[in-house]
């Protein structure tokens, strides 16, 4: 395919395959910052629900520490069943992530959506 360039316009099967290195390297870039802002969103998310657990358990004790159990119990209760039930859910989409990588075939996988397809030379008879 690209010798058909070539021979039509010699040095653009060069030109051709510089370009889409380019894309591939561009792309690749777009794909890590993707990536990072999702691994700091993470970060951020888990800081901001371990404040928020932590001044809820402390509301919490403080209310039982003041004659207030059932208060207090009510507050703290909620809020340990959403951490463990949170907690469950991200452990079972992971083994259900896992177990799809795992079934499913490397060649078969896509890493980003807009995936493009592999250039290939091909030789015409």
């Amino acid at each position: 395919m690209l010798r058909g360039y070539e021979d039509v316009v010699p040095g653009s099967a060069k030109q051709i395959m510089n370009d889409a290195h380019g894309q591939m390297v561009h792309r690749h870039g777009l794909e890590n910052k993707q990536l990072d802002a999702a691994i700091s969103n993470s970060k951020r998310g888990q800081w901001f629900g371990f404040i928020i657990a932590v001044l809820v358990i402390v509301g919490g004790v403080t209310l039982i520490l003041a004659d207030r159990s059932a208060e207090g119990l009510a507050l703290i209760l909620p809020g340990l069943a959403a951490l463990a039930g949170t907690f469950v859910y991200s452990q079972i989409q992971q083994s259900r992530e896992l177990r799809e990588k795992r079934e499913t075939p490397p060649s078969e996988r896509s890493h980003s959506p807009n995936r493009q397809p592999e250039i290939e030379e091909r030789e015409k008879p």
